[in-house]
């Protein structure tokens, strides 16, 4: 997620998970950009659902409702004797 924020504000950024219960989304808003303006952020989602995502700056806001999914699954990779490349597990 991108902001745009003004030098002397910290932007905050809260969410909650609308179709079921969840722990809160967690956000990264690093400080690395100065007074550049925008400032790219993260948002760790612990549950896949229906989530509703809120970013504060100063007196303004700005609401969306998204679908989060789950990952794909990540293959896993068999060790081989004696050095060879890994093959994909079966």
């Amino acid at each position: 997620m991108g902001l745009v924020s003004l030098p002397s504000w910290t932007p905050t950024i809260s969410g909650r998970r609308l179709d079921a219960p969840a722990p809160p989304l967690r956000a990264r808003v690093p400080d690395g950009y100065g007074d550049r303006g925008f400032q790219v952020t993260g948002l760790i989602f612990p549950t896949a659902g229906c989530w509703d995502v809120t970013g504060h700056l100063g007196d303004a806001s700005l609401t969306f409702v998204t679908f989060v999914i789950p990952p794909p699954a990540r293959p896993r990779i068999a060790a081989t004797p004696g050095g060879s490349p890994p093959v994909p597990a079966s």
